[in-house]
């Protein structure tokens, strides 16, 4: 959208620098620099958890605020590769129910939680609904470990 069709709080959300800020419970979430401090430190704006203070040792990941809302079926192809845009496209491409992403010629494929193995097994035990679980990959990929962890919970 051109500036001259954005409204004060587009421009004013648009402006500043964006970084990648650390997050108890998301890992990463995206903030825009509000200011600097003079021990390296920043505080950053989130629409999460508000204005935080990110410390001088966290890593300084520059962000586009376009990349948040184009998420790749292929992450070799994002602006700029590291930690937070890769958790950013895949938790955002989970809520979209597209659970595979490459990265070049590696599938990422987003295990299912234990809620829904629970549905599953509902559904298999008091609706006699046949269910299934697809697990490959290449050698040393996991898949026996994930076999393992689906059975346990069964």
């Amino acid at each position: 959208k051109p500036d001259v069709l954005k409204s004060k709080d587009e421009l004013y959300s648009d402006s500043g620098r964006w970084r990648w800020v650390p997050d108890p419970d998301m890992a990463w979430i995206p903030g825009r620099e509000i200011e600097k401090n003079p021990d390296g430190s920043a505080e950053c704006e989130t629409d999460y958890r508000g204005v935080v203070t990110v410390s001088a040792k966290t890593p300084d990941w520059p962000l586009l605020k376009s990349s948040l809302m184009h998420l790749e079926e292929d992450l070799v192809l994002v602006d700029n590769m590291n930690e937070g845009l890769i958790i950013h496209n895949l938790r955002e491409r989970f809520k979209l129910d597209k659970i595979y992403t490459n990265i070049g010629t590696i599938l990422v494929s987003e295990i299912l939680s234990k809620d829904c193995l629970f549905n599953a097994y509902k559904a298999m035990y008091y609706g006699h609904e046949d269910q299934s679980i697809l697990i490959s990959g290449e050698s040393g990929a996991g898949k026996t470990e994930a076999t393992k962890q689906c059975l346990a919970f069964f």
